[in-house]
């Protein structure tokens, strides 16, 4: 079995947290300066972050893997070393995707359940009238399960993405610059950090990405305003570069970054102290690059934290999801400026640079070792999310969330503390194996 990336199950700990306190408080935010600006200082990241880790362990989706008739050929290289290039270059090693439906299906019959148990608990808490439950409608909590379903089965459209670069200029071009002796080196390191140089094809492809969803937020608009939440297709847009952002990334490179210890290579004697002094100048390089990036977040951090109440609060439903109809800048055009009354596309910009920059520090600040409770939470993830909301849902119907009221401090405090209590409470053991025995069920069934 894989070791486990104890810096992700750390964050997902932390994160999940947040989800089941965000939800505590949604009810009661939006009237005193103290609980909306934790509120929305939560809302501003937690999902963008959670939607991210997913991207960065969705690399097992879907698979490409070589054709076994090709096995010949790589004996072949094996046995001759000194041919492998040339075999390479020659010859196109034919591979076949696999897609991990079984994965899939998991994730939909969870959507399914979650979206079920919840129109049960939404009746008394919100007053549903429905009859039957809207598994094509979503915008609760479900919206997450709905979304990995069409993050995942979009992942083989952006799969041959992965490691491959454009090109700026010919490979040739470079050796007729280099000394002789440098050319006849056979350091195959270098020679394929050489290869490489280009534009990855992967970062081109976010980039567009990133541009469809900031221009997908005009959809529920004109021949479209009916779309509303069919599919979730709101969070789907506007959450899709960071999943797609986790994906492209993968947590190898993500914890290189970091600075998590990372297996060493042997290298041939006569490379070594110059790639030691080249890994040397790239970590110190990538660290003064995570200083500058954590100080930005913890800066979004404290301008959230702080101002919401009083200055952003005319842009919070960017939090929410894509269609920029919700902003309403035709009844508050002191908050809406010139031209940024139609261009509502730069606050989802902003949005992304501010919710990135939060989601990467609490990621560089996560420790990669065990957490006692801490770890086991992020580890469980699933069940919390899945089975804390119908709890809410009944303490909200009991009218014990809006009891005292927001401008009660110690009762604040105490819906704090009953989200701590009931995350600790749902990542039991003894109900991580009942989950699991319902997740599994559609497996023994068929």
């Amino acid at each position: 079995m894989k070791e486990r990336n104890l810096k992700l199950d750390n964050a997902k700990g932390i994160l999940i947290t947040l989800v089941v306190i965000g939800h505590m408080l949604l009810p009661i935010q939006g009237t005193t300066r103290g609980v909306t600006n934790f509120f929305y200082m939560i809302y501003a990241f937690h999902m963008p972050a959670f939607v991210f880790i997913s991207g960065l362990l969705a690399q097992r989706i879907y698979i490409r893997v070589p054709k076994q008739a090709h096995a010949p050929a790589e004996n072949c290289a094996q046995r001759h070393p000194h041919h492998a290039t040339n075999v390479s270059a020659t010859q196109q090693v034919t591979t076949v995707g696999h897609f991990n439906g079984h994965r899939w299906c998991s994730t939909l019959w969870l959507y399914l359940l979650f979206q079920f148990i919840l129109f049960f608990s939404e009746i008394p808490a919100y007053g549903r009238t429905t009859r039957f439950p809207d598994f094509l409608h979503t915008s609760g909590a479900p919206w997450y399960l709905l979304a990995l379903l069409l993050w995942y089965l979009m992942i083989p459209f952006f799969a041959g993405c992965r490691g491959k670069v454009l090109p700026l200029r010919p490979a040739c071009s470079n050796r007729r610059h280099q000394p002789s002796e440098r050319r006849a080196q056979s350091d195959e390191g270098l020679q394929a950090g050489r290869a490489q140089r280009g534009i990855p094809c992967s970062l081109i492809a976010w980039i567009l990405l990133t541009g469809l969803s900031l221009a997908g937020g005009y959809l529920a608009s004109g021949a479209l305003a009916g779309i509303g939440d069919f599919l979730a297709l709101d969070r789907v847009i506007a959450f899709a570069p960071f999943f797609f952002a986790g994906y492209f990334i993968g947590p190898e490179r993500l914890m290189k970054f970091l600075g998590v210890q990372q297996e060493s290579v042997a290298a041939p004697k006569r490379a070594t102290s110059r790639r030691r002094s080249s890994e040397g100048t790239s970590k110190r390089a990538d660290r003064g690059i995570v200083l500058l990036l954590m100080a930005l977040g913890l800066l979004c951090f404290a301008l959230i934290g702080t101002q919401t109440f009083d200055r952003l609060l005319p842009y919070r439903n960017v939090v929410y999801g894509a269609w920029y109809y919700r902003f309403h800048p035709e009844q508050n055009p002191a908050a809406f400026p010139g031209a940024l009354s139609s261009q509502l596309w730069l606050i989802r910009l902003a949005w992304f640079l501010v919710s990135g920059l939060m989601s990467f520090t609490l990621l560089a600040l996560m420790p990669n070792r065990q957490i006692p409770l801490l770890t086991t939470i992020g580890q469980r993830t699933l069940q919390i999310y899945i089975l804390h909301r119908p709890i809410r849902d009944l303490l909200l119907a009991s009218g014990f969330i809006t009891a005292a009221g927001p401008e009660n401090i110690l009762h604040v405090l105490l819906l704090i503390a009953l989200s701590l209590l009931m995350t600790l409470v749902l990542s039991a053991g003894i109900l991580q194996r009942l989950f699991d025995a319902i997740q599994k069920l559609p497996d023994r069934l068929l």
